[in-house]
């Protein structure tokens, strides 16, 4: 840090230094202190992102590092945040409640800048609603996030905005029921998507098609319900025992999701993994 200030003295130059996984945990306050050019960026990975930092229990951990480092590191404190599911990019990551509490708890405890890690290679669920809604709050961490939700839901999916703010509330309800958590790389098993969840999403973006005001508004929606299609899709894939007729049935669905992958422009469905790499295994799996 500082040989790179040295070689350009007339500005001030600000080295980072990650805070993540094995070096998340802070040293001990007066054992050691970043140069004044030095960033630290606390990285809280193995977290939950369906609830607050500072009330999970699940949480204890990256809560006790955030205000450790608050201690060793004041004014030279960052967060890299994650937003998306890296192992199923299209499967639902209903975080907004966490995330509103957490940019403000976030300021409140010395972190002075914040990037949060999405979907870097393509479009994942929900990716412009959920640019939108951050861009907002990292100009006003203190926003109702609801209020947010709701406003780009009214704007973006015009009459079918009601039916996306309940299919969106739908998730949330159900994360605050007993041992329900939301982790960067759940399976799409995960309890969050019960039957019952999933039902009620599906009757929800039904209706919405039936409201959309437009072509494009219909298309917006269709797009939203990504999904959940794709954890129906991959929680019924035939096993060695399948009938043909399940075979069947699985290659339907599977064709229709792939045309939409298309459609939707969907690069990847996994961090490091093409669309074209799924698509390969898929209908190997469905016996194309």
């Amino acid at each position: 840090a500082a040989a790179v200030q040295a070689a350009l003295p007339d500005r001030k130059i600000w080295v980072e230094t990650l805070a993540y996984q094995y070096t998340e945990k802070a040293p001990m306050a007066g054992t050691i202190a970043p140069a004044n050019n030095v960033l630290v960026c606390l990285a809280p990975i193995y977290a939950c992102d369906g609830h607050p930092l500072a009330s999970d229990p699940q949480n204890k951990k990256s809560n006790e590092a955030l205000l450790a480092w608050n201690k060793v590191a004041p004014g030279h404190l960052q967060v890299w945040h994650y937003v998306t599911n890296f192992a199923h990019y299209l499967q639902p990551y209903p975080d907004w409640d966490e995330l509103a509490a957490d940019m403000a708890y976030y300021r409140a405890n010395g972190v002075s800048g914040m990037f949060c890690e999405g979907d870097y290679q393509g479009n994942c669920e929900l990716q412009a609603m959920h640019t939108w809604v951050m861009a907002h709050l990292f100009w006003n961490p203190h926003q109702d996030v609801w209020a947010l939700v709701r406003d780009f839901c009214d704007g973006y999916y015009g009459k079918a905005g009601g039916d996306l703010y309940a299919y969106l509330r739908l998730f949330h309800d159900r994360l605050q029921q007993p041992d329900i958590h939301l982790h960067l790389y759940d399976p799409p098993t995960s309890p969050l998507f019960s039957p019952d969840v999933l039902k009620s999403a599906n009757n929800l973006l039904d209706h919405a098609e039936t409201v959309a005001d437009s072509p494009e508004v219909k298309s917006r929606v269709q797009e939203a319900r990504m999904g959940i299609r794709y954890i129906e899709l991959v929680n019924r894939v035939p096993g060695k025992n399948a009938t043909a007729a399940d075979r069947d049935t699985f290659r339907a669905r599977l064709d229709l999701f792939l045309t939409d992958i298309d459609r939707f422009k969907i690069a990847s469905l996994s961090e490091g993994h093409s669309a074209e790499e799924w698509i390969k295994n898929m209908k190997a799996v469905a016996g194309n």
